[in-house]
Order: C-alpha cells, then structure tokens, then sequence
C-alpha cells in the first residue's frame, strides 16, 4: 500500500472522532485510539501547511476539502519522514497496522530481476529490466 492510501486510510479513521466534535458516541478503544492519533498529529503537525490542514479539518470538518489538504500533507509527511511514519503507524489500532505494506526494491547492474511479494492471495511480479 503506498502513501497516497495510508494518508486515506487514516483520514478514514479519524474523521468519525473529529467530526463527532472530539469523541465517538460509541466510546471504546477505537475512540480512545482516535483521540490519542488526533492529539499526537496536531503536536507533529507544525509545518505552516501542515498546521493549516490542521486548522481547517478543526473548524471546517465536514468540508471535503479541509480532509483532502489533510490527506496531501500526510502523504507528504509520510514520503519523507520515516520517524513520522513508523511513529503514526505504531500509534494506529493493530487492526489497521495490519493492512499496511511498503516494499521497496532495488538492484545495481545490468540484467537483475526483482520480485516482490504481498497479501493472503500472493501475487508475485518480475521485473527484468530491457526484457
């Protein structure tokens, strides 16, 4: 799963906590997991474009856009900083964590194949490069 659809993904989680104005109805774990990632992302957020987003989902949550700008940002954060990421990823619930996978590949020379490998329905791509 690449950044773009992390970013998403944890959009999707905490809009219900940010919208039901700082809490869901339904209370529990998530809830609390909801809180303490909002919380944690605000403190991190203090970049100006960042603090923006932050700024719009808190006074404009149920405007599309202000979620979009959030979203760009986490994607931005995600893509070029690995601390932010491993820190945010940790701070999701497990049942989350698990849908995530980044891979990356590399290979110096000529003629090398690379295969990567994800998911219960395993799916293996070969890249040879010039073939």
């Amino acid at each position: 799963m690449g950044y773009a659809a992390i970013a998403m993904q944890v959009v999707e989680f905490l809009k219900p906590y940010v919208v039901a104005g700082g809490g869901l109805a339904a209370g529990g774990a998530m809830a609390k997991a909801g809180e303490e990632c909002w919380d944690w992302l605000k403190g991190r957020f203090t970049k100006p474009a960042q603090a923006e987003a932050i700024r719009d989902v808190i006074y404009a949550p149920s405007e599309p856009l202000s979620w979009e700008a959030l979203k760009v940002q986490l994607q931005k954060a995600l893509k070029d900083d690995e601390s932010f990421r491993n820190e945010l990823l940790g701070r999701l619930p497990k049942e989350m964590r698990n849908r995530f996978a980044l891979q990356a590949a590399s290979a110096k020379g000529s003629g090398n194949a690379v295969a990567q490998a994800q998911g219960e329905n395993i799916q293996i791509q070969i890249n040879r490069p010039g073939r």
